[in-house]
């Protein structure tokens, strides 16, 4: 069973899939397409700040051996966080969470240039 981040991260990962769908689905129009900008924006922002979360949790885990203490978490997340470690790992946050988060970003990055050159298409025409 794939635990649950404590960042969320699933739900933003299939809205970063929906995005492709939607796409396939729909003539876009300027503000179709001016939503859409600012929707990956969004998505970008928040992938950013969930990754860069990853990173401060594994960094402070492998200074202080645990999770507890971490500016803003609570002490059960805390408590679950440190459950999660195993044997194979020596963070809360696998690399394999960390190179999907980074795929995700990159995707994510690369939607909103395909979204922006779209729109500098249509005002050029």
């Amino acid at each position: 069973m794939a635990r649950k981040m404590a960042t969320d991260m699933y739900p933003m990962r299939r809205a970063v899939l929906a995005i492709g769908r939607k796409d396939a689905n729909m003539n876009e129009t300027k503000n179709d397409l001016q939503a859409k900008i600012k929707e990956t924006k969004g998505l970008i922002e928040r992938a950013t700040t969930a990754h860069a979360f990853m990173k401060a949790v594994n960094k402070y885990f492998r200074k202080k051996g645990t999770c507890r203490g971490f500016s803003g978490m609570t002490e059960e997340k805390a408590i679950e966080l440190n459950a999660q470690v195993n044997s194979t790992s020596n963070a809360p946050f696998n690399s394999k969470e960390l190179a999907d988060s980074n795929n995700d970003l990159r995707q994510l990055k690369e939607r909103l240039m395909s979204l922006q050159d779209q729109r500098t298409e249509e005002v050029q025409s």
